[in-house]
């Protein structure tokens, strides 16, 4: 499945609005000064900070940087004592588990998720920490249930009236979709892709809701509707080129219209540029071998890329 990553501005003077991880090093150099300015003086302060500090654990996971966020994480975590709001200990719980699962320890991530999902499930206020949660649930365990949390997710959501809470809902149905694709639902998968859609434009999130687009074209393509994905992914190329934005996804499902159309040479330039963006991510290369390694064999590229 592929992750979407929230399509938001490096803004973290509220916390709840989720920064960009799209840039994580920009993100965590933001998070830094914030953490500077807060202090912690008072206890409503050193709430702040313990919050800070998870954050730019994951920032700094995002970029491979796992024993720093480690590290960070442990700094966080001995704070915890001094406070007793629970956002605090919710969100170093969260990052714990994003850690353990980074770890490829599942069944300990499991642990924290769970503990999340039951402190934070029947509190208004805190349900977008529980959406988090059931989120990570999604991605852990065995497909069954992991369609089952994606709907307890959002059923959440949905039923909110935070805008924290509501937020989640364009990620979700990408979830939903993915798993509806992977069982060749695809009906279904192009319904909770358009749901997508809907919620992304609602946000006016421009970038997500590119991305969600191209879930629509990659399930025509499966249904072998494959000119309409082929115009679809190349509308889609142009706006991301009108954003300043190199997307690989988009470049390899442009690839995969024009190999299963037989237009071999068109395809290949599609292949080598997928390949370039999507090798450039190495958890990607780590976790998807084969897939990068299609893109490497139909583009032709030589080992002068590796």
């Amino acid at each position: 499945m592929h992750e979407l990553r929230l399509d938001r501005p490096v803004d973290v003077s509220d916390l709840d609005l989720p920064w960009d991880m799209r840039r994580p090093k920009e993100g965590e150099a933001s998070l830094r000064r914030l953490l500077l300015e807060v202090g912690t003086a008072t206890p409503e302060q050193n709430a702040r900070s313990i919050e800070i500090l998870t954050q730019i654990a994951r920032a700094e996971a995002l970029q491979g940087k796992v024993s720093d966020a480690e590290r960070t994480l442990i700094q966080a975590e001995k704070a915890l004592p001094s406070v007793t709001a629970l956002g605090p200990r919710l969100r170093v719980l969260l990052e714990r588990g994003r850690l353990l699962t980074t770890a490829r320890t599942p069944m300990q991530a499991r642990e924290r998720f769970l503990e999340v999902w039951g402190l934070a499930k029947d509190l208004p206020s805190e349900a977008h920490f529980a959406i988090d949660a059931a989120n990570m649930m999604s991605r852990i365990e065995t497909p069954k249930k992991r369609n089952e949390w994606t709907l307890h997710a959002l059923a959440l959501a949905e039923q909110s009236s935070d805008p924290r809470a509501r937020r989640w809902r364009g990620v979700l149905f990408v979830s939903l979709g993915w798993h509806l694709l992977e069982q060749l639902q695809l009906p279904k998968a192009i319904e909770a892709f358009e749901k997508a859609v809907s919620c992304f434009r609602e946000e006016g999130a421009t970038l997500n809701t590119i991305i969600a687009r191209s879930y629509v074209g990659r399930t025509m393509r499966m249904m072998h509707r494959i000119d309409e994905a082929l115009t679809l992914q190349q509308e889609l190329l142009l706006e991301m080129n009108r954003e300043g934005v190199k997307d690989g996804t988009i470049n390899e499902e442009l690839a995969e219209c024009l190999h299963a159309l037989k237009r071999p040479t068109e395809a290949e330039v599609y292949f080598t540029r997928a390949y370039d963006l999507l090798s450039a991510d190495a958890g990607l290369v780590d976790q998807e071998p084969s897939r990068i390694k299609r893109l490497k064999t139909l583009g032709r590229v030589k080992s002068v890329h590796n």
